[in-house]
Order: structure tokens, then sequence, then C-alpha cells
């Protein structure tokens, strides 16, 4: 399968000179307070923190999943999942009729879920950045994108689909 590559520039919102630094700047903050910040306390049953280790070991799983299952079933309609070529259909069914990013809502989902099995608030602290990246400069950027090369198709998906599912 050949994409044709087009020129991304023109939907850019965001300085990315800034993600560096912000990276640079997350890691420096981990490193200095070391904490481990514990979601469950030592008091807690050993039996009550491996249920809920299992639970989040489960959400992480499954977020890997719900985020494979959008990324095979975009390719399975020929379009391309990164950025820089050219989408050749706007693909509305199977995990994008539940909602319009769901590679993203399942990275979500397997932070978390990696949080709790390590039973740490960090991953939830650290994933909030990213997913202000992701919210604020990616999802307006690939939405401006397709609104452009799919007006009227477009207009009617996210009207009809939310763009996180239940968020």
């Amino acid at each position: 399968m050949v994409f044709e590559r087009v020129d991304v520039t023109a939907f850019s919102p965001v300085d990315r000179r800034i993600l560096v630094p912000a990276c640079l700047a997350s890691a420096a903050f981990l490193k200095f307070t070391r904490s481990p910040l514990t979601l469950l306390p030592r008091l807690v049953p050993p039996s009550m923190q491996l249920a809920l280790r299992g639970s989040g070991a489960l959400g992480a799983a499954l977020g890997v999943w719900y985020s494979y299952k959008a990324m095979y079933h975009v390719l399975a309609q020929h379009s391309p999942v990164a950025h820089g070529h050219q989408v050749q259909t706007l693909v509305v069914d199977g995990p994008y009729g539940q909602c319009r990013h769901p590679m993203y809502v399942g990275m979500l989902g397997t932070m978390m879920g990696l949080g709790i099995m390590q039973n740490t608030w960090w991953v939830g602290i650290m994933s909030v950045p990213f997913m202000a990246y992701v919210g604020g400069y990616i999802v307006p950027f690939e939405e401006k994108y397709l609104a452009k090369e799919f007006p009227e198709e477009w207009q009617d998906y996210a009207a009809n689909v939310k763009r996180y599912g239940i968020l």
C-alpha cells in the first residue's frame, strides 16, 4: 500500500519547539522528586492490592487492544494512520463509530492501567502533559485536516460521534 504524502505544516497550530523542553522538564521533575506516591497505603491488605493491580493490568491490556483494533480498522479501509500521508477515506464505523479518536482513548486507558498496576500516581500525573498535547495539538490538527478533506462527511460525523466517546 502506497500513500501520497501531503504537506501538513499548514495545519500546525502550535510551535513544536516547546515539546523537547516540556519533556525534559517532566523528566527533571521526576528525577528530583522520586517519591513513590503510592495509590494504596501499606495498611491495605495484600489481597486488595493484588486485586487493584490486576484490574490495572486488565485496563492496560484493554487500552492496548482498543488502540490496535482502531489502528487495524483504519488500515483495513486503505487509509493511512501516520500523519503526512493523504487520507483515502473518512473512517466512521467500527471503533470510530464509538468515538472519533479511539487510538488516543486506548493510549489513555493503557497509561491509567499501568499506573494502577504499578501502584503509583506518577503515571497519571505524567500522562497529563501527554494528553494535553494530544488533546490540545494533535486532535485539533487532525480534525482540521479531515474537515478540509471531507467537508460534508466530517460535519455529519462530528455532529453524531463524540470526540472521546463517553467524555
